[in-house]
């Protein structure tokens, strides 16, 4: 067997009961992790690696709008940043 870190043992080593599986995709869904991850993660680094430091909060603005309560939240990551990149030179 491949080598698996610690913590992916229980699932690499589980043995089919049944001939499918069911998963939960916990994010924003079982539990609201996407508020934590979006506000202390990727728009911090949004800001910092696309230098938009300067409007900061206008990133971070339009960042949480698309991302968390849009309709669009859960969208891939790319068409997101590219809103909030629309949005912001669309705002006065």
């Amino acid at each position: 067997m491949t080598d698996f870190p610690q913590a992916a043992r229980p699932l690499a080593e589980l043995e089919p009961e049944h001939d499918f599986f069911i998963g939960i995709d916990s994010d924003g869904c079982a539990f609201d992790t996407m508020e934590i991850k979006h506000k202390e993660c990727f728009i911090p680094n949004i800001i910092k690696y696309w230098g938009l430091q300067p409007v900061s909060r206008y990133a971070r603005e339009a960042a949480e709008f698309v991302n968390l309560y849009s309709k669009w939240r859960g969208i891939n990551r790319w068409p997101a940043l590219v809103m909030v990149f629309d949005l912001l030179r669309e705002r006065p």
